[in-house]
């Protein structure tokens, strides 16, 4: 073995050159450790942005997508629905840049907020009329997740790969942060932590960031997933695992508090809807033409054939115990998660639309009846009994729902494809 102590036999010039070139392997060699040591969440620099931080207060979350952080779909309305109409639109706000599901509208009292494929956010008032519009940096590559809304403030990522914090009253920037090359995702909240998906582009990569709501400071990242990350996380109360599912084909759990990937459940094809967590399992679609049920401690219980590719997000009767989803055979799915296989479906195709399966359904739940909402025949909004699946309500609103549906009150709210935001009153 070569030692200093043999440098005495060898001239001072060359001693040098030898004690520089161990020194410079030694110092290689640390490095190379401390890089293998680190995490795959290795991620640009973060840069926040904006006029001020958001004051730190305690907010009511006014709305998340799918309703909740468990993403389950299911909305409490006080009335019937045998007067279903479309009680106004607005123009086409859509350019259809992008083949990406339409932003769904995020709905509270204080009006209805959405972002556009043209890269512009809007408030709009419960009755139609605009109040405020925001354009984000990079806007053409637009706004397809849905926003994330507080008493005061809200919360939405942009295909540009920035997180924006803005005043609901107003429309001003309070914090914006870079966290990668696009955020299609829609957010969930988790204490002051604001988590959502994120991707990158060239290599195709992904991960969940956690960014404080307050200040706009990432919290933690994950590690990188393999691939593109389309799919928005649904958190676990039981035990604070967020399920995630990419375009690696894998569903990932994930620890809520540190970011730590808890296991991960491969599957035959990409993973691009939004999960839905029923009592201690995630339910999720996959291209690979199935529903699965998976524990929130990573084990698969049900592999449920769809007959189709799906990134159909579940809407949950929890109740009843059924899940309701969609895929490219055209079918909507009522599904016992008792059993094992569809125990119903119904057509929403008319001559082979919805080919790509966006359309998620929601549950409506009144005292005593239940029904479930899907966008049906590329043109219309279709309401259907639960029991028997029994078509009661077709609404024609010009254009597919490639996103989904806000609920409020007694109206359902939706972006149209081609069309614009669409009010429709159910009596």
């Amino acid at each position: 073995m070569f030692t200093f102590q043999k440098l005495k036999h060898i001239s001072s010039e060359k001693a040098r050159i030898i004690a520089l070139s161990l020194s410079l392997i030694y110092v290689i060699s640390i490095f190379t450790m401390l890089h293998r040591a680190q995490p795959l969440n290795s991620v640009p620099h973060f840069t926040v942005t904006g006029f001020e931080s958001s004051p730190k207060e305690e907010a009511i979350v006014t709305s998340l997508f799918r309703g909740n952080n468990e993403r389950t779909g299911s909305f409490s309305v006080p009335a019937d629905i045998k007067n279903a109409h479309v009680a106004w639109a607005t123009e086409d706000l859509f350019a259809d840049i992008h083949s990406a599901s339409k932003s769904t509208p995020a709905v509270d009292a204080t009006g209805i907020y959405f972002g556009t494929d043209l890269g512009i956010f809007y408030r709009y008032s419960l009755e139609g009329k605009k109040i405020w519009s925001f354009k984000v940096d990079g806007g053409t590559q637009g706004i397809h997740g849905t926003a994330l809304l507080d008493e005061k403030y809200v919360y939405f990522g942009s295909y540009a790969g920035n997180f924006y914090c803005l005043e609901k009253s107003s429309g001003k920037l309070i914090w914006t942060t870079t966290v990668a090359h696009a955020v299609g995702s829609s957010p969930l909240i988790n204490g002051e932590l604001i988590i959502a998906a994120a991707e990158f582009s060239k290599p195709h990569e992904g991960y969940v960031v956690a960014i404080n709501k307050f200040t706009g400071k990432v919290k933690w990242t994950s590690a990188f997933f393999g691939e593109q990350v389309h799919s928005s996380p649904a958190l676990s109360p039981e035990n604070g695992i967020l399920g995630v599912g990419s375009n690696a084909n894998t569903f990932f759990g994930i620890d809520s508090f540190t970011g730590e990937i808890a296991w991960q459940i491969p599957t035959a094809g990409p993973i691009k809807g939004t999960p839905a967590v029923f009592k201690d399992a995630f339910l999720f679609t996959s291209w690979d033409k199935n529903l699965y049920v998976v524990s929130n401690t990573g084990h698969l219980r049900q592999r449920i054939n769809i007959d189709g590719t799906s990134q159909s997000s579940p809407a949950i009767d929890v109740p009843a115990g059924r899940a309701y989803v969609t895929s490219s055979s055209g079918n909507l799915y009522k599904i016992d998660l008792d059993k094992s296989e569809p125990v119903q479906a119904v057509s929403l195709i008319n001559g082979g639309i919805n080919k790509m399966s966006m359309p998620s359904p929601i549950v409506l739940q009144s005292s005593h009846r239940s029904w479930v909402v899907s966008s049906c025949f590329g043109d219309s909004v279709c309401i259907f009994e639960t029991r028997h699946m029994k078509l009661l309500k077709r609404v024609p609103v010009g254009g597919l729902v490639s996103g989904s549906f806000a609920v409020w009150d007694s109206s359902l709210f939706a972006n149209v494809n081609n069309k614009g935001l669409v009010r429709i009153d159910l009596n």
